[in-house]
């Protein structure tokens, strides 16, 4: 093809693509009945900021207002807007086919009689509030015989009667505004509103008397609605929401709410990182393996004697080594699968929701067998201790149980705990993060294991030792195998490996832990009859009362503004903790960014006016603890967290004498950077 021929298709090509971007997304026969129909009316009711609302000047103003200037832009069209103050008067307007469309609507099957729902552009949790005389944790049941101010007409009034009839609402105020001052000067007991307006008003508002007490698990998701009345309408409206892009709501959002983040799987990084792990994972199980046969051959050279014991070590490994494989694909399969459709167009919301879920447990599980492993390494090489911190036996158990209930319920088996200790005997001194573990897997083993009957939890004490039970009416235990349940791999030699996931290293990490703590670990139990496994601990009464995490973050108070400095050379890293400090609603939090250490003290040297560090161990040029000695010196009340890979003991104690302040390992747990968030910011 020649020079000139090239260039003319080239230009042809280029037409098109201009001709095909310019084109309608509606057809020609509603574009005529958008020109020739009456003007159509949106009902807007702007008393919900940042949402929908007027500024200082009368402007209407917020997130859904951009969004509908957008959608105004996509088909070419003016609405006429219809303000309302009564959002009662709003819905009876609908159901009297006086307006056409309303901005902002949460979905309910009442509404759905008359309205169709489209684009749920973003959501915020109900909060019940009060004034700060009203202690933290009330929820719905207990607002019983209470005044409860809710604006007329809106749905959450319907989820709250639907709920518990017998609550009393007051209505009779406009907006959630009004409503709030009612609490604020005592005519009413409490307010129910979404989360993200709740905050806005109470600030903008100096309502100081008043404070968020719980958080509802009922969302408010509103979006555009439209009366059935009209079905040109409806498809124009959904085309149009459509035809908004992902690019498009980002930018609305990250305008109003937040710095939106690119979706971690739409990220070159994210699968760089996949791939690194799969490769990682291959070479260490290569590696294992080789190691494990030189180990064997030596052995067999060296000690001729425990030839047969050898052989049956490596046959043993060799299996793990399988089983592991094994183990690996079936949250691979997910990640990988979830991931791609995650990538397809047309899902929703709550598919996008539930592939992340899947993936988040996938993530899960493969975590769970790496620490396993790496237990199991720490634990054989010695260098695991035993931490003793005062604990509320009972509440430790009882968290325990209520972690595994709704897991117990779905398999419809009886699921009990019964516990005997005294309130004054439940106060030890006990390793907590070793028994809490040891105490779930046998909980999640038990119910694993049952299929019908029941699950018993028991604690009690008895002289000077405590008992914690675990009865089951499983599958059941031959004797023969009673002795080999806790040996490391110990599933992988059995004939029902493929039965139940994992990589049978739990029991060998709980009887490890027991012995730790000078407790003990046992097991009684006949094949179809269950099992029951005792942990006995011995009784160390604790006299000291320590207030619990939970009771320590309800009594921080809330400042204006922080400033934060991540030193982390990893893109992804720092993409993923900024997010989760970007969606941290406490507090406004500054983010500063370095590569390296030396880059961390200069940047800190220039703005002293950094309240946090968070720091990378594993940096060049400068690395984590040098840059945190650097640090200190020039101010030693500068709150450093370390954060790496590395979690042994020894690693951990090199950050603290380096002087960093508090350790979090990766992946970062959000739990982990709340909590110490609430710790050095308040």
């Amino acid at each position: 093809m020649t020079v000139p021929k090239k260039v003319l298709l080239i230009f042809t090509l280029a037409i098109i693509a201009i001709s095909c971007n310019d084109s309608s997304i509606l057809t020609p026969e509603e574009q005529d009945w958008l020109t020739t129909a009456e003007p159509i009316k949106i009902a807007v009711f702007p008393y919900y900021p940042p949402y929908n609302f007027k500024d200082e000047s009368g402007e209407l103003e917020g997130i859904l207002m951009d969004y509908l200037l957008k959608l105004e832009e996509k088909l070419n069209y003016k609405f006429e807007y219809v303000e309302y103050q009564n959002f009662s008067k709003v819905l009876q307007d609908a159901k009297d086919q006086k307006i056409d469309l309303i901005l902002e609507i949460q979905r309910n099957d009442i509404r759905e009689k008359y309205l169709n729902f489209y684009e749920k552009l973003y959501h915020s949790p109900y909060v019940i509030v009060g004034d700060t005389t009203q202690s933290f944790g009330i929820q719905l049941e207990d607002l019983l015989g209470k005044k409860i101010a809710m604006p007329k007409g809106f749905a959450i009034i319907d989820y709250v009667k639907e709920k518990h009839p017998t609550i009393t609402v007051k209505d009779g105020c406009k907006n959630d505004l009004e409503c709030l001052q009612w609490v604020q000067q005592g005519k009413a007991d409490f307010y129910i509103g979404p989360k993200a307006v709740t905050s806005f008003f109470i600030k903008s508002n100096q309502l100081n008397r008043l404070h968020v007490i719980s958080i509802l698990d009922y969302e408010y998701k509103p979006g555009i609605a439209v009366t059935k009345t009209h079905p040109e309408l409806n498809n124009i409206i959904y085309k149009g929401t459509e035809s908004i892009t992902y690019k498009e709501r980002s930018a609305i959002r990250e305008e109003w709410l937040y710095n939106v983040a690119t979706p971690f799987y739409m990220q070159l990084q994210f699968w760089i990182a996949i791939a690194s792990i799969i490769a990682l994972l291959m070479v260490i199980i290569t590696a294992i393996n080789r190691f494990l046969k030189w180990k064997v051959t030596a052995r067999t050279v060296e000690l001729e004697k425990a030839k047969k014991k050898a052989e049956e070590s490596s046959k043993l490994k060799t299996s793990f080594i399988n089983n592991i494989s094994h183990e690996m694909r079936t949250p691979m399969n997910a990640i990988m699968g979830f991931t791609g459709l995650l990538n397809k167009t047309g899902i929703t919301l709550e598919e996008q929701e539930e592939y992340a879920s899947i993936i988040t447990d996938g993530c899960d599980r493969l975590m769970e067998m790496m620490d396993n492993v790496l237990e199991i390494s720490l634990l054989q090489s010695s260098q695991v201790i035993s931490k003793k911190r005062n604990t509320d036996i009972k509440q430790l158990v009882k968290n325990s149980f209520d972690t595994y209930k709704n897991k117990a319920l779905k398999k419809g088996i009886t699921y009990e705990l019964l516990d005997t200790i005294s309130e004054e005997d439940s106060g030890i001194l006990i390793d907590k993060m070793k028994l809490s573990k040891s105490i779930n897997y046998l909980i999640d083993n038990a119910i694993k294991f049952t299929e019908k009957g029941h699950v018993k939890i028991g604690v009690r004490k008895a002289e000077n030792r405590i008992y914690i039970t675990i009865e089951d009416t499983g599958i059941g235990i031959s004797e023969e195998h009673q002795s080999s349940i806790f040996e490391n791999y110990s599933k992988s030699d059995k004939e029902d490996v493929n039965l139940f996931e994992g990589l049978g290293l739990g029991l060998s990490i709980t009887k490890s832990y027991c012995t730790i703590m000078n407790g003990h670990l046992s097991v009684k139990s006949k094949p179809g009859e269950g099992a029951t496994f005792i942990i006995d601990i011995p009784y160390n009464p604790s006299n000291t009362t320590t207030a619990t995490t939970d009771e320590r973050m309800m009594t921080t108070s809330k400042n204006d503004e922080y400033s934060i400095l991540i030193a982390e050379d990893g893109e992804v890293n720092y993409l993923f903790l900024k997010t989760i400090l970007k969606r941290y609603d406490d507090h406004k939090l500054s983010i500063y960014r370095a590569k390296n250490g030396k880059e961390a003290v200069n940047i800190y040297t220039e703005n002293n006016m950094i309240d946090l560090v968070f720091m990378d161990i594993q940096m060049p040029i400068m690395n984590g603890h040098d840059a945190t000695k650097e640090l200190k010196k020039i101010n030693p009340q500068l709150p450093i967290i370390a954060q790496t890979a590395y979690s042994t003991q020894a690693d951990i104690q090199r950050a603290f004498k380096a002087g960093c302040d508090d350790f979090i390992s990766k992946p970062v747990d959000p739990a982990a950077i709340s909590k110490v968030l609430q710790r050095f910011l308040n």
